[in-house]
């Protein structure tokens, strides 16, 4: 991740660094120190600088202006990973630094088709009043640089928590009844093994091997019983999470389905704290909070397939972390880790050091 903060706003004693909300203890220090340096005065090395013609700002303040009654005076950036799904993040700041709204702008096809999908679902969603201040309004769209993008509004006052609780449940809960629907066990286990063959034809032989043991547990494990869905988010992590007014909000919603089966954000959000953020990893924790029976274990194991295929498809290596994180995740669930050998964690005791009994 890149960021770049305007120089005019540095001078007028506001540093716009909201679009940069780290959770890692030594990212978070070094946004710390950075802020208060530009406070006291340091403006950096000026071969870092980089300098934007105030005319090419113009159509993206007129968005605003127009979306919003307000003026834009500053902005700032941030560049995503490289990789098949790079974006840009633009958060637009009146005069005082409150923010008036974000624009995400794809930088490849892949990721424009992304943020065109999320204005989609933004304008789905808006039409369910239980999520009225919970998720973003989608503004406007547009074109700046003959690219796609996309205005949306400000979400929350502060970020959410990082563990998972009641209310993010709650929140869950609320967007799978905005349109609660049921899928046919074959039909969700065909999916998911046809993501993974678009996906995954340079795969190594060891995923291969697994994740055809995966399916194929998944598909016995479900017996051809209905599946409960609804909407989800998609991407839901404590990093695109808010609390707004005593209750959780979600943003990022590029990656949200119509009709995704009950049981996979909550399993997404526990998965992407542990594997990103926790300094020692343990697959066996999330799983044995989750897998509580044959149809959760199933839909674990179908969820950490279609997450690895997505991965695969935004160019992730195989060897990255969160992609040996669900490899090992898998290993557990084919040899029978849950349920049963692996104790949920509600039985167990967090000590601030690890898990013990």
């Amino acid at each position: 991740m890149r960021w770049l903060v305007p120089i005019r706003g540095l001078a007028d004693g506001n540093v716009p660094f909201g679009i940069y909300e780290p959770w890692r203890w030594r990212a978070r220090m070094f946004k710390f120190v950075m802020a208060r340096a530009l406070r006291h005065g340091w403006r950096g090395r000026t071969r870092n600088r980089l300098g934007i013609p105030q005319r090419q700002l113009e159509p993206l303040r007129r968005m605003v202006k127009d979306s919003t009654g307000r003026e834009a005076s500053l902005f700032s950036m941030a560049v995503g990973a490289d990789n098949r799904v790079a974006k840009v993040t633009i958060q637009a700041l009146d005069g005082e630094g409150r923010t008036l709204g974000f624009f995400k702008m794809g930088l490849t096809p892949a990721a424009e088709r992304r943020v065109r999908h999320e204005a989609e679902m933004l304008n789905r969603l808006a039409a369910a009043p239980a999520l009225s201040g919970r998720i973003p309004a989608a503004l406007a769209t547009g074109t700046w640089n003959g690219r796609y993008v996309l205005l949306q509004s400000p979400v929350g006052e502060q970020r959410g928590p990082e563990r998972f609780l009641r209310e993010h449940e709650r929140f869950l809960e609320t967007l799978q009844q905005v349109a609660p629907s049921a899928r046919r066990a074959d039909e969700l286990v065909e999916e998911v093994e046809a993501r993974w063959a678009r996906a995954a034809f340079l795969a190594p032989a060891s995923w291969r091997i697994t994740v055809s043991a995966a399916l194929d547990r998944a598909w016995r494990l479900l017996d051809h019983e209905p599946v409960a869905c609804g909407p989800a988010h998609g991407d839901f992590a404590p990093w695109n999470t808010r609390w707004a007014s005593g209750r959780i909000a979600a943003f990022d919603w590029e990656l949200a389905e119509w009709n995704a089966p009950a049981g996979w954000d909550r399993l997404h959000f526990l998965v992407q704290w542990d594997c990103l953020v926790h300094p020692h990893w343990r697959p066996e924790r999330v799983l044995g909070e989750v897998c509580e029976d044959d149809r959760s274990t199933a839909l674990a194991l179908l969820y950490l397939v279609r997450s690895a295929s997505r991965l695969a498809e935004e160019g992730i290596p195989w060897g990255d972390p969160s992609m040996r994180y669900r490899k090992q995740a898998l290993e557990l669930l084919i040899g029978g880790g849950t349920p049963g050998t692996v104790r949920p964690v509600s039985r167990r005791l967090w000590s601030g050091w690890g898990w013990r009994r």
